[in-house]
């Protein structure tokens, strides 16, 4: 099972091991720091140690650069916030897909420690709204799925309990997959269930 999101979690990805320390050395008083040198790293440490609250790579790396890593992160349904550090050299080049691959910000390297962790407060920030956001969400979907199965218990008893039993597996295969919104999985599953409350009680009896 994932560890429960905490805030102050960051993931630096570079493939320069003397910046991937001075990351460490900055910045792990205050936040907790993980680090990887590459982006398949990256992903592997993501899936064995995430979620983090933000993560920052580098753009210029072997195999797989920075921009290829954060996309397959967001493939995963990561909810971290995305920063990219890129040189002088092809900053005008990475802009563009920073404007159209939802990564919050780019900066230029070398980046002074202030101004990153400036942009780090910024990037927690946002993680932070952007849970709170979603709990609130969850919350009021809750609420409908709770709705939901109090229809089904009383109109179609048989049917309730087959729901109920489907919901609990599939919770518990996202559960060892590492899916985050597991809430959505249990939506999902009431959802599939909503039309055989439509069909009469002859019917169902077939079907069951």
């Amino acid at each position: 099972m994932k560890r429960n999101p905490l805030t102050n979690r960051i993931l630096f990805v570079d493939d320069e091991e003397s910046i991937l320390q001075g990351f460490k050395l900055t910045l792990g008083r205050k936040y907790e720091i993980s680090v990887a040198s590459s982006g398949k790293e990256g992903l592997e440490i993501y899936d064995r140690d995430g979620p983090f609250a933000v993560v920052v790579s580098d753009f210029s790396m072997p195999e797989m650069n920075g921009a290829e890593f954060l996309g397959e992160l967001r493939q995963r349904g990561s909810s971290a916030v995305t920063m990219l550090l890129t040189g002088e050299a092809n900053f005008e080049e990475v802009s563009e897909v920073v404007s159209s691959g939802g990564i919050f910000r780019l900066l230029n390297k070398p980046c002074s420690s202030e101004k990153l962790k400036e942009n780090l407060e910024q990037a927690l920030r946002q993680y932070n709204l952007i849970r709170a956001e979603k709990e609130l969400l969850e919350e009021t979907l809750n609420g409908s799925v709770s709705a939901l199965i109090s229809l089904f218990s009383a109109s179609k008893p048989l049917f309730f309990g087959r729901a109920q039993r489907v919901k609990k597996l599939a919770v518990k295969l996202a559960d060892r997959l590492g899916m985050d919104d597991i809430w959505r999985i249990e939506l999902a599953t009431v959802f599939s269930y909503l039309g055989y409350l439509t069909l009469p009680d002859n019917e169902l009896e077939k079907i069951y």
